[in-house]
């Protein structure tokens, strides 16, 4: 069966709205999945829709700020859907990097919003550099020789802006993402080579004996989760490694930096 981008948009959107969202937000949060997918990032594409209606059941209101941290705004996520919680986000920095060349927010009580690329695309846009640094849920990397999850799958991303086409860098910690599993059920499929271990810490390829993924790189990988999971947790009051015990723990932190070009950081040249 063949069923065009447009055919495949509008019946995900249809199933969205039908979980209770509005056609707005269905809309956004539909085009995030149908980007993801023809992207080729399938883990997280439209077969995250169905985790869309257990997320749906959580929400607690649309999020707000809560606090201040100096110059840090404090979001409270209400649970929202991380999709419309990150471009909540996302707009405050924009206009707090507007008025003062930088913008900071740190996100909690979200669920996961998937791809980071977006949301630091959207700050390249505006002519600012985005940085976006997430943990990813409860502990999920294994230490080379060892067996058990110590630390979450923590991505981060950095967008640069380029006339109509910003750099965006966009990359876990880990050397496969967690939907990959999900992903591999979905396709009834074995699960790539060199990347997930068992609960006694050996390689598999079977997604029903997975008990953790192995950081990207080795220790370096390791070591880029951990010192995300320390900043984003310090920044947003949560927990930690094996503490964390589901996404609504996991915390995010948004920054639009501006000013290099028009003038709001005095003093600060572009060097050519």
């Amino acid at each position: 069966m063949i069923i065009s981008i447009e055919e495949l948009r509008a019946l995900v959107k249809k199933i969205i709205v039908g979980y209770g969202l509005s056609e707005a937000d269905a809309e956004y949060v539909t085009s995030d999945l149908i980007d993801a997918e023809i992207s080729g990032k399938k883990t997280h594409g439209i077969g995250k829709a169905v985790l869309i209606k257990d997320a749906m059941a959580q929400r607690e209101g649309s999020p707000l700020v809560s606090g201040y941290l100096g110059a840090i705004t404090q979001v409270n996520g209400q649970r929202e859907l991380g999709q419309l919680a990150a471009r909540y986000c996302v707009g405050l920095v924009i206009d707090q990097a507007n008025e003062n060349g930088i913008g900071i927010a740190t996100l909690r009580n979200a669920a996961r919003f998937g791809r980071l690329a977006p949301y630091v695309e959207a700050i390249a846009e505006q002519g600012m550099i985005g940085i976006l640094v997430t943990t990813g849920g409860p502990s999920a990397i294994v230490p080379v020789g060892s067996k058990d999850p110590v630390v979450g799958i923590n991505p981060v991303a950095f967008g640069f802006p380029k006339g109509d086409r910003p750099y965006i860098l966009d990359f876990g910690s880990a050397e496969r993402v967690w939907g990959e599993i999900r992903q591999a059920i979905l396709e009834h499929r074995e699960l790539p080579v060199g990347a997930f271990v068992d609960s006694d810490g050996k390689e598999t390829h079977d997604p029903a004996h997975v008990n953790g993924v192995l950081p990207a790189g080795g220790y370096r990988g390791l070591a880029l989760a951990i010192a995300i999971e320390l900043l984003v947790a310090s920044l947003c009051a949560l927990p930690v490694g094996t503490q964390v015990n589901d996404e609504y723990q996991c915390g995010s932190v948004f920054i639009a930096i501006n000013g290099l070009d028009n003038g709001a950081l005095p003093g600060i040249e572009r060097k050519v």
